[in-house]
């Protein structure tokens, strides 16, 4: 592609146009309006961070798994403590991006102060020339009616000489005559001064449009690089916020990883066992209550008292003889005819 020049695209043959010079002074304003608003962005963007991490920290204080217990336990304590990671790598991102802040605002200044001088010179050549050609037209018109004046003058002159001449050139028409000559003498020393002024002020024209070509090529040299540099820089700046963000999003996902590596050890079925073996208590269930007839019973209670289901060793052999403790706590021992025997006691 043809790269094109500033200095060869923004004239025009309009002598006191500045057609060109509103262009490229609009554009360097367009310019600083674009650098302002990436400089707003990225701050902006910073200021989210900062304030994401915040929250993030904020959030990493908070209570999880406060009651769970094993590996989930695990899982929800790792989670927390990525979280506190989390926040210290948008805190970083956030300084990085206030750091960029400050080299795009350092930037904008100087593309500024750049093209502000050369703007200036040529802004008052511009407004020199513009009022010499103003002068130079005036001067010009001037002069024209000058000579305009003067060769009237001489016709004059002419026109009296012959008349007095073809009568004989009586006094009368002599000093009229020498009055025409006075007036035409006049008129030639206006015309020369109005040439001269013209002649100056043409010549002033000249030196000032020269210095005001020079002073807007510079300008427009000057303009074309600095945007060069701007699109350059503001490129560049650009590429690296995104990196900025890849990298972010990188060291977060090494962050989760850690926090998935815990999460595979996640177990439902250990944590169960787990809580089985610390918090269990105990095997044997309630017997089932059964329904007795209280009016079958004689009045005795239906609701027998809820036992544990044991199971009772078998009863030893019967013996000929029973042994009791007594009311003092001796053993008696009673034998069976006793036992059957209504008038037996064994209380002596």
């Amino acid at each position: 592609m043809v790269v094109q020049k500033f200095s060869e695209n923004f004239w025009s043959p309009d002598f006191t146009s500045t057609v060109g010079f509103d262009a490229l002074v609009k554009k360097n304003k367009d310019g600083k309006t674009s650098s302002k608003e990436i400089e707003y962005f990225i701050k902006e963007r910073a200021k989210i961070e900062d304030e994401y991490a915040k929250s993030l920290l904020k959030l990493s204080k908070a209570s999880l798994g406060s009651t769970e217990s094993g590996s989930l336990k695990d899982v929800l304590t790792s989670l927390r403590n990525n979280v506190e990671k989390l926040s210290y790598l948008h805190q970083d991102l956030s300084q990085i991006l206030l750091d960029q802040v400050d080299r795009v605002h350092a930037e904008r200044d100087k593309f500024s102060s750049q093209c502000k001088v050369v703007e200036e010179s040529v802004k008052r050549l511009q407004g020199i020339k513009k009022d010499l050609h103003k002068q130079t037209i005036a001067s010009s018109i001037s002069y024209q009616k000058k000579s305009e004046a003067y060769e009237v003058s001489i016709q004059a002159c002419n026109a009296e000489r012959a008349q007095a001449q073809s009568i004989g050139n009586p006094p009368k028409a002599l000093r009229e005559l020498e009055k025409l000559e006075a007036k035409s003498l006049k008129c030639k020393d206006e015309k020369i001064k109005a040439d001269d002024i013209y002649k100056g002020l043409v010549r002033q024209l000249e030196v000032t449009r020269a210095s005001w070509e020079t002073e807007m090529e510079t300008m427009c040299d000057t303009f074309q690089q600095v945007e060069n540099d701007r699109i350059l820089f503001f490129r560049n700046e650009l590429w690296a916020l995104t990196n900025f963000d890849s990298k972010t999003l990188f060291d977060q996902d090494q962050v989760n990883e850690e926090a998935r590596l815990v999460i595979t050890k996640c177990d439902p079925d250990s944590d169960i066992q787990e809580f089985i073996h610390v918090h269990q208590t105990g095997s044997v269930r309630p017997a089932q209550i059964l329904y007795e007839d209280f009016d079958a019973k004689g009045g005795r209670s239906t609701i027998r008292p809820t036992l544990p289901h044991v199971q009772r060793p078998a009863a030893p052999p019967p013996t000929s003889a029973s042994t009791f403790f007594t009311d003092n706590g001796t053993h008696a021992t009673v034998k069976d005819d006793e036992m059957l025997d209504p008038t037996y006691s064994s209380i002596g």
